[in-house]
């Protein structure tokens, strides 16, 4: 077995989004040209092609797959049938890739296009093609491994238009990909919902004509059929669940756990309350509710008491409510954030009986639906921000009721319950197929996501904020029961915070259009404004998010120069700084050069625009700082080889985060997903626009080695001076998690004012690649020997105890045992050469050499940042 495992025989691969998704951009030959995005494509698949620019002609969407084979293509903006075969086209599917011909609708000189490939995967995606029979029921095998969410059909035959299931619509309905048309009603799936081996199809001329041919495109993200991914329906009117009165619900100064999933199919209104959970016999008993008023979350007790108030609801979505007290701190929680919090809570709570969907006295019932209700007394399930749980609850210690989980609405795992109203039992739940969950470095991440909102029409950018649980890449959204078409975005192309966004429409031929009314979040995403196509008041939007390469799901960087890189300038008009993978986060400079206008800072969530390391400045606006490019950034050919860029790519060492500061303390406001999948080391904060300070403030930083490690996150630095560490409330005075990062209090202008929009930089350490630490100087030219594990090929460091400058050295520049260049993030200087070799590295670290106050003064703090 030993020997069988050092070769590699019968041993499962891992599999990351990484592996199975890409979107790539290029720039048309005319020639050929092979497309080298890392997806494997032998092991079947598809790739969608689109020309980006304008052209008076030829900018179809063209879909390939390995089905149909190499030269024959369909069009999601007509109902023609099959084209080809014409190898000019798409002429191979690669190991790495694809190859092209030069068909100018797909390699045209002098324009731009994006592919997006889907690889063939369990829990991802697959592709099936059929000859029709015409006949009711006729099953329809897959090797999708998990239950679809949704799929995409087309007659290849002939013209016939693409036809589209979605979860979220059901069985008995469709939408089209090549039309604005709105759902309809058809027999294309026999009315039967599709399994994690089958499809069953009606005799549709859709999906299933007699002798008609067809491919059929499946992606997961289907709903869980598990016994308990149910939920109970209440419509507003006296419902309610409740239980006998028994001891086992008086918490009284216990521990305790209340958590529930909810979908509400309204919240607006003034005092619109919905009652969650009542644990109450009366309006004065000590029982507390978890309920919903005015589209935000409450815990509420007494008048003594006090109120927790927090996290902001919509219409039509499923979210994840909690309720915990741990050793005398009580936590709200929201989808697993933490949106309040109480401490010194010591209440006695007395009740003995628990009402679900409703007040005791049968008012304010819920208006939606409640899924998996459990009730834990003893124990705090939750006591800091978590990822929700993505499978059906379970009795675990100390659960006293476990309900609303069943195919019958008083059916539970744990307890009794009776009903008072019509309650009805419903199939409908939050949870996707378990099936789905194969991807990371534990297997148990999913990278799809279907699902649907409401829109709220909003006008003033306060759309609805959609939670799939992570941060996507690609995004299609369709208005369901509307007369509008779908609408893609994706990240390569830009999905910016703040400013307009690319999008293409799949039913058209035009080139991409620019709108701003979409941006992502670390946990899904955020409608902006009122637009038809994504935000009409009360109406319904279907939605499929593929997840970014991420710490959970991304492939583990084993080259650091696959995640970080230096370039200097090549006069390029497309592509001035080359990286060899997409740039998220990077710096611009000339070394040799003082000027006031250098140290730049751009990102790919708010690419277009410009921050300066060394200034309290807000962003400015610069229509070159562009992201777009999957090995390079930024386009003006003004950067010549006398200027340098330093690059990031996203993964498991590096995030980015935008976020908007708050004006109170009732959602949360200070803590922030991230998507490390660990706690970040370091983290720089910028204010970017907006508030009462429009974005001119000072960089915050904090780092794990500030206040020699004790409580180092209530210490900041700024990114912008030579100050030593000073004792701030900028990051919360709390330590970043896994799953969050803290700021400070509401009002506070470096981390978190009201209106303004901010960008977060998180760093940690990663075996071989990264690490964030700290050292003690000790004056000596023999000075501390840092080990990293790597040999670095960067390096900055900052006195912590004292005064001092923000230096960074790099081996593009000058990072030798014989000679340092040196450069300051806080300051417009050019670089200097130090007749004394100040830092000295080797293959697995570095070492100081002078006892020189920024670098190795006697006794003083210094933290450090390196990459290999």
């Amino acid at each position: 077995p030993i020997q069988q495992l050092m070769l590699g025989v019968g041993a499962k691969k891992k599999t990351y989004v990484d592996d199975v998704f890409s979107t790539f951009l290029y720039d048309g030959n005319s020639s050929t040209q092979s497309i080298n995005n890392g997806i494997d494509l032998t092991k079947g698949g598809l790739v969608w092609l689109k020309k980006r620019s304008a052209a008076a002609s030829e900018r179809d969407h063209n879909l390939f797959d390995t089905e149909r084979g190499t030269g024959r293509w369909l069009q999601s903006n007509t109902g023609d049938g099959e084209q080809g075969p014409d190898q000019t086209k798409l002429s191979a599917f690669n190991s790495n890739g694809f190859s092209l011909g030069s068909d100018g609708t797909v390699n045209l000189t002098n324009h731009t296009f994006a592919s997006w490939s889907f690889r063939k995967a369990s829990g991802f995606f697959d592709v099936v093609t059929y000859t029709g029979n015409g006949t009711d029921g006729r099953t329809l095998s897959h090797s999708l491994g998990s239950i679809p969410g949704m799929i995409i059909f087309k007659k290849t035959s002939g013209n016939f238009g693409w036809y589209v299931y979605h979860r979220k619509i059901g069985e008995t309905k469709f939408l089209r990909l090549d039309t604005t048309d709105a759902e309809g009603s058809s027999g294309g799936l026999n009315n039967t919902a599709p399994t994690s081996s089958t499809v069953t199809l009606g005799n549709n001329a859709f999906t299933n004509g007699n002798n008609d041919t067809y491919v059929a495109y499946l992606f997961a993200g289907g709903e869980s059929t598990a016994a308990t991914a149910r939920s109970c329906t209440f419509d507003g009117t006296g419902d309610r669940l409740e239980t006998s009165t028994s001891s086992d619900y008086a918490f009284g100064t216990n521990d305790f756990t209340m958590e529930c999933w909810f979908k509400a199919d309204t919240v607006s209104g003034n005092y619109n309350f919905q009652f969650l959970i009542d644990r109450r016999t009366s309006a004065n008993s000590e029982g507390g509710v978890l309920y919903l008023v005015d589209g935000q979350l409450s815990w509420w007790v007494s008048s003594s008491y006090g109120q927790l108030l927090g996290g902001t609801v919509e219409a039509g979505q499923w979210y994840h409510a909690a309720i915990a007290r741990n050793s005398g701190t009580t936590k709200m929680f929201l989808n697993g954030k933490v949106i309040a919090t109480k401490t010194n809570d010591s209440h006695n709570f007395n009740a003995q009986i628990v009402h679900i969907g409703g007040k005791h006295d049968g008012s304010h019932s819920v208006n939606g639906k409640i899924s998996n209700v459990r009730i834990i007394n003893g124990t705090a399930a939750y006591t800091s921000s978590f990822r929700v749980p993505t499978q059906p609850l379970t009795n675990i210690t100390n659960t006293k009721l476990l309900c609303c989980n069943n195919s019958s609405e008083t059916g539970t795992t744990v307890g009794t319950i009776s009903k008072q109203g019509d309650v009805a039992a419903s199939t409908d739940s939050p949870f996707d197929d378990p099936a789905a969950f194969v991807f990371g470095e534990n297997e148990d991440q999913n990278v799809i996501k279907c699902g649907s909102y409401v829109g709220n029409g909003s006008t003033t950018g306060d759309g609805p904020e959609v939670f799939v649980g992570f941060e996507p890449q690609w995004v299609y959204i369709k208005w369901a029961d509307g007369a509008e078409g779908g609408n893609l975005f994706d990240s390569m192309r830009g999905i910016v915070t703040g400013a307009n966004d690319k999008t293409f429409t799949p039913h058209g031929y035009g080139p991409e259009s620019t709108t701003d009314a979409f941006e992502l979040t670390p946990t899904g995403f955020k409608i902006k404004d009122q637009y038809d196509y994504v935000n009409n008041n009360g109406t319904k939007y279907i939605y499929i998010a593929i997840r970014r390469s991420d710490g959970y799901c991304g492939k583990p960087i084993e080259d650091a120069t696959k995640c970080f890189a230096m370039d200097t300038g090549n006069s390029s008009a497309t592509q001035a700084f080359t990286s060899g993978f997409p740039v998220d986060f990077a710096l611009n400079k000339q070394p040799a050069t003082q000027n006031e206008y250098q140290w730049e800072v751009g990102a790919r969530l708010m690419q277009g625009k410009f921050l300066y390391t060394w200034k309290t400045d807000a962003e400015i606006s610069y229509s070159d700082g562009k992201f777009d490019d999957n090995t390079g950034w930024l386009t003006n050919n003004g950067y010549t080889s006398t200027w340098q860029s330093w690059m990031w790519k996203r993964h498991a060492g590096f995030d980015v985060v935008c976020y908007e500061g708050n004006s109170n303390n009732t959602d949360g406001a200070n803590a922030h997903r991230h998507s490390l999948a660990k706690p970040p080391e370091m983290i720089w904060i910028k204010a970017r626009s907006g508030g009462t300070y429009s974005g001119v403030t000072h960089w915050s930083m904090s780092h794990k080695g500030l206040n020699g490690g004790t409580n180092p996150w209530q210490y900041t630095m700024q990114l912008n001076q030579t100050n030593a560490e000073a004792a701030t409330s900028n990051f919360g005075n709390t330590a970043p998690t896994s799953e969050v990062f803290y700021v400070g209090e509401p009002g506070n202008a470096r981390t978190n004012h009201a209106s303004t929009q901010y960008i977060a930089m998180l760093f940690a350490s990663v075996d071989g690649i990264s690490k964030v630490g700290s050292y003690t100087g000790n004056g000596s030219t023999t000075g501390p020997v840092i080990s990293l594990g790597f040999a670095p090929r960067l390096i900055m460091i900052k006195r912590s105890s004292g005064d001092g400058d923000w230096y960074i050295l790099d081996t593009v520049r000058g990072l030798t045992s014989s000679s340092n260049k040196l450069l300051k993030l806080n300051d417009d200087d050019a670089q200097s050469t130090p007749s004394e070799v100040y830092v000295e590295p080797s293959s697995t670290g570095f070492q100081l050499k002078v006892g020189y106050l920024h670098y190795n003064y006697n006794n003083e703090k210094y933290i450090y940042y390196a990459h290999a």
